[in-house]
Order: structure tokens, then C-alpha cells, then sequence
């Protein structure tokens, strides 16, 4: 029997805990730290590249921002360099 992951369907709470952006391109990755993110109880925001990522960045408030560190074309550290010059109180 092969192995397989199952991630479940999150938790929808009234309130969360604050909203992150997750930053990454692999889109399985990123399915299951959003789940359990959302089951924790935040607000997740996903992207897969570095230009989603800013794009979310400038219009919503995040409180925090994880992200992988090889991005497609850029890396997590010029991602992070990049955020700062927009909000530099936002965690990275």
C-alpha cells in the first residue's frame, strides 16, 4: 500500500489569529501549509511566485510572511528584502 498524505479541509473559525502570506511554489507545499495554517486559525494568503507575493503584500495586511527560500527566479531573501522596503514593520 503506497503512502499517502491527507491533508484535511481546515477548520473555518470565527475569529483568527492574525493573516499570513505563504509564499511558495510548490503548489502541494503550499496546499499543506495553508491547511494547517487555516486549521490553527489564521487567514492565509497564498502565492506561488515572488510577483503574487508583492501583489498581496501591497493591498491586504499580513501580520507575517513565510517563504520559501528558492523561489522560481528569485530567492526568499531578495523576496524579503523587496517586503521590507514596503511594510518593514511586517515580519519576515
Amino acid at each position: 500500500m503506497a503512502n499517502r498524505l491527507t491533508v484535511e479541509r481546515p477548520t473555518r473559525h470565527e475569529s483568527t489569529q492574525g493573516t499570513i502570506l505563504c509564499v511558495e511554489d510548490n503548489r502541494a507545499y503550499l496546499r499543506v501549509r495553508k491547511a494547517v495554517l487555516e486549521r490553527a486559525g489564521y487567514s492565509v494568503l497564498a502565492a506561488t511566485t515572488s510577483a503574487e507575493a508583492l501583489e498581496l503584500f501591497r493591498e491586504v495586511a499580513v501580520s507575517l510572511v513565510l517563504s520559501d527560500h528558492m523561489l522560481r527566479g528569485t530567492t526568499g531573501v531578495a523576496l524579503a528584502q523587496q517586503l521590507k522596503t514596503i511594510k518593514p514593520h511586517v515580519p519576515f
